[in-house]
């Protein structure tokens, strides 16, 4: 019997005295994994990008591997063309084509300002095509914009970034767009900013590494529990301000602005 087809023990640790044995599907939302279980994500960068939400994203991915104590997770940044994107704060990070990219099991596009009016060809191409083989198709902050223009957000619930949320529903009425900050579904991931990148990654990680992981990430970013409950807010979490709103995170990410 081959191993791949069946349920499998892929990592033991011991915690508190007990040892927690974690147990990882071959086959997790319809996509199916590489052998070795590394989940290839891509993050896909466009003009003027939060900086914080790439760093967040990397290093929620790298402390997974770490507790892992494998390589849980792959990534690679994603650009139009190839060539470094410059963040909101200036700074660049070098990124792979788009064309060059054939398979991901997570894409999750990066963005800031004035996605409704950037084009992305190449970066669209390769999200319908993602999309079309089982990807997991993400945005982060006014991502939504790159994901609706590449028509991959048929009949899914949305988050965008509030300052984006009016210009966004005028210009996709068809779109439902939540007043949660975050929206996770089998197909689509969205958050409204960039800080909400790690509770998309956590998000991953519960699913296919295991909750204890995805505990120890939340605790080496002095917030344990806290990202779980995003989900709880059902009214307008931005309502009253930022600060306000967002008590769900972490005092250092309340701190952190959009830009």
């Amino acid at each position: 019997m081959a191993k791949h087809d069946y349920d499998y023990v892929h990592n033991c640790q011991l915690t508190l005295g007990c040892v927690v044995i974690l147990v990882a599907r071959h086959e997790v939302w319809g996509m199916t994994l590489d052998r070795n279980g590394v989940i290839s994500v891509g993050l896909i960068l466009t003009e003027m990008y939060p900086f914080y939400g790439a760093v967040l994203a990397t290093e929620s991915m790298r402390l997974a591997n770490k507790y892992a104590n494998r390589k849980a997770f792959d990534w690679a940044f994603i650009s139009e063309d190839g060539t470094p994107v410059a963040a909101s704060n200036g700074m660049s990070l070098t990124a792979e084509a788009a064309t060059n990219v054939s398979k991901l099991d997570y894409a999750i596009v990066i963005a800031g300002y004035d996605q409704d009016r950037t084009p992305h060809p190449r970066i669209k191409g390769l999200l319908r095509r993602l999309s079309r083989h089982g990807a997991v198709i993400g945005a982060v902050d006014s991502g939504a914009f790159v994901l609706a223009e590449a028509r991959v957000l048929t009949g899914q619930a949305t988050a965008i970034h509030f300052e984006s949320k009016s210009s966004f529903q005028h210009r996709y009425p068809s779109i439902p767009v939540v007043e949660a900050p975050v929206s996770i579904s089998p197909k689509v991931m969205t958050c409204g900013g960039g800080a909400l990148v790690i509770r998309l990654i956590l998000s991953i990680t519960r699913t296919r590494i295991g909750e204890v992981i995805a505990d120890q990430i939340e605790v080496d970013f002095h917030s344990p529990g806290c990202y779980r409950e995003v989900e709880k807010l059902s009214s307008n979490p931005y309502r009253g301000g930022l600060r306000a709103s967002m008590m769900s995170l972490p005092s250092w990410s309340e701190r952190l602005t959009r830009r």
